[in-house]
């Protein structure tokens, strides 16, 4: 039998054998896992044996034309997932690559590493001339990985991939021999402009709101760089996105980590794209980490629809409790802490003692405080341990627990919110079942480049 070993920093990746039929009867069987996979959940060990088998058999071949691998972490030999690279006729000098990873294992980075250390295999061993993959369109974890691994996309293929759910479109990406070497040499030698809209959310004050940093991209560059990147621009959120034609796809970067939802920088985001890059859509729809979210524009104000997130009774932690000069009435959860007082002035007084109150992690949540207003239905604060910015000026993303909160407490589906932070923000929100709506306005601060090596 071959033995062929594909290592990166944390995994090794080998020909799988009959010894790994129930690791890999575990992995087609998660639900998750099945989710994108055209396979199908085996019924059985012995149905899986029988799958695995033509594979087992061709990598036995002198010449492999359909490498199957297992992903193994280097330190433990655990198996945590399948990597699958199927070669062309020769005459076009191309292959085609999958990858299955255990749900366990998933937002760990080992998707990439291990399509990087196959890419590299694929080019530098094999001397490939162009590698591909597919992608479900809406399987927005593996856009992220193909796209973070250089991959390009060519474009979709409509109804051709058999899920559960129904005929799926398919993305098409690819990556050529000499986008590798270029795009190396590129990102390693030569600094590169992007431009960069800091715009302030939730506010018509050039000094007022949350100011987001935008940077628009053609492609997704390295996470590490997209963070070292948000750190710079030292403000609550920077957005990269990249415009797919029919939808943008969009993240968020604190200057310290990577944010599952943020509200006012997708506020900012749909404001550089209809302000400054002439974007004429009713609608613009966001693919997220937190699925599609749809931004809207009438009579001067952005509308963001946003999941709801209603909190539920909670015990509040000592050392969130211990820090707080102002103790809350109640205590709720749901990706944030929610801890509510008697009064807007309560809210105004609060002091955080940061020694104690970092001494919790609570990535990616944070702590909201609030109260009814004295002119707004309600208004709140948000902290979050640990950052580099404790307090945020205005939280969308906390009103997606706030609004469905209030709507109840006070019997009303259009509610009117202040962020009192020291820069304010006005929120205007409404109720909407499993949604919620916020809609606010936004002020461009500064234009400029940034210039990354």
């Amino acid at each position: 039998m071959n033995e062929i070993e594909i290592t990166s920093s944390r995994i090794r990746l080998r020909l799988i054998k009959f010894s790994d039929v129930e690791s890999i009867y575990n992995l087609h069987s998660l639900q998750e896992t099945d989710q994108y996979n055209t396979l199908g959940i085996p019924k059985d060990v012995e149905e899986t044996k029988s799958i695995i088998e033509p594979w087992i058999i061709e990598n036995k071949f002198q010449e492999i034309r359909n490498y199957t691998f297992a992903i193994e972490t280097k330190i433990d030999r655990n198996f945590i997932g399948l990597f699958g690279l199927k070669r062309s006729i020769k005459k076009y000098n191309s292959a085609e690559v999958w990858y299955l990873i255990h749900l366990n294992h998933w937002k760990k980075g080992y998707a990439t590493e291990s399509l990087k250390a196959v890419l590299n295999y694929g080019f530098e061993t094999l001397k490939l001339h162009r590698i591909s993959a597919g992608c479900a369109v809406e399987n927005i974890g593996s856009i992220k990985v193909l796209e973070k691994a250089g991959m390009l996309k060519e474009g979709i293929g409509r109804g051709i991939l058999p899920l559960k759910s129904g005929w799926s479109n398919n993305f098409q990406y690819s990556i050529l021999e000499t986008d590798t070497r270029e795009n190396n040499k590129t990102f390693k030698e030569n600094a590169q402009p992007y431009n960069c809209y800091q715009i302030n959310a939730f506010t018509e004050d050039s000094f007022g709101g949350n100011p987001a940093c935008v940077v628009p991209l053609k492609h997704w560059i390295p996470d590490t760089v997209l963070l070292d990147i948000a750190k710079e621009n030292a403000v609550p959120e920077t957005a990269f996105f990249v415009d797919r034609g029919d939808y943008i796809h969009l993240r968020w970067f604190t200057p310290d980590i990577e944010m599952d939802l943020c509200g006012h920088a997708t506020l900012a985001t749909a404001h550089c794209l209809k302000k400054h890059l002439n974007v004429n859509k009713e609608q613009i729809i966001f693919k997220t980490l937190s699925g599609d979210l749809i931004v809207s524009m009438q009579e001067g104000m952005y509308h963001l629809d946003l999941p709801s997130r209603m909190p539920v009774t909670a015990k509040l932690p000592d050392s969130i409790k211990n820090s707080l000069n102002i103790q809350p009435q109640e205590i709720y959860k749901a990706r944030d802490y929610v801890l509510v007082f008697d009064t807007e002035k309560d809210i105004q007084s609060l002091k955080i003692n940061r020694q104690i109150f970092d001494q919790i992690n609570l990535n990616p949540g944070g702590v909201i405080v609030t109260s009814k207003g004295d002119t707004a239905d309600f208004v709140s604060r948000f902290f979050t341990p640990q950052a580099t910015i404790l307090e945020d000026p205005v939280t969308g993303s906390a009103h997606c627990s706030l609004i469905p909160f209030w709507a109840k407490r006070l019997g009303k589906k259009e509610l009117h919110a202040i962020q009192i932070s020291e820069r304010r923000g006005e929120l205007f929100c409404q109720n909407k079942e499993d949604r919620v709506v916020i809609s606010g306005k936004a002020k461009t601060y500064a234009v400029g480049t940034i210039w990354i090596n």
